[in-house]
């Protein structure tokens, strides 16, 4: 029986390459593993690249509030630095304008929260 088995074989050429058992396997095993593979791949790959993608703008998120806190601590020390300037100007400054001057650059100097200044002076009346 084996001899006929041949002799088929023989008479109608050899198999389709899907019907050898080497071209089953691939159809049925290694195909189908292959798909399974790269989904799972893909998947994996754009969960992490989510998570990854949410921690760096957490991070983003979180030092763009240090720098608005920090320049609202640098605004705050000037705004008092100025009201305290214009208390001493209040308080007996008005009128002396070279002590006024060289107290406001002497501020000016000290603070490095102040970068620009403006300085006004009345005319003397009298």
């Amino acid at each position: 029986m084996n001899s006929t088995a041949n002799s088929k074989v023989a008479a109608n050429g050899p198999l389709p390459f899907v019907q050898s058992l080497l071209g089953r396997i691939f159809l049925y095993g290694a195909i189908p593993s292959l798909l399974v593979m790269l989904v799972v791949l893909a998947y994996v790959s754009s969960t992490m690249l989510a998570r990854q993608r949410a921690q760096v703008e957490e991070q983003i998120l979180l030092r763009a509030e240090e720098v608005a806190a920090e320049v609202e601590r640098g605004n705050t020390r000037a705004t008092m630095t100025v009201r305290v300037m214009a208390f001493a100007q209040a308080s007996g400054e008005f009128g002396r304008r070279v002590e006024s001057a060289e107290y406001a650059r002497r501020v000016l100097e000290e603070f490095e929260a102040i970068h620009h200044r403006h300085h006004q002076v009345e005319q003397d009346r009298g």
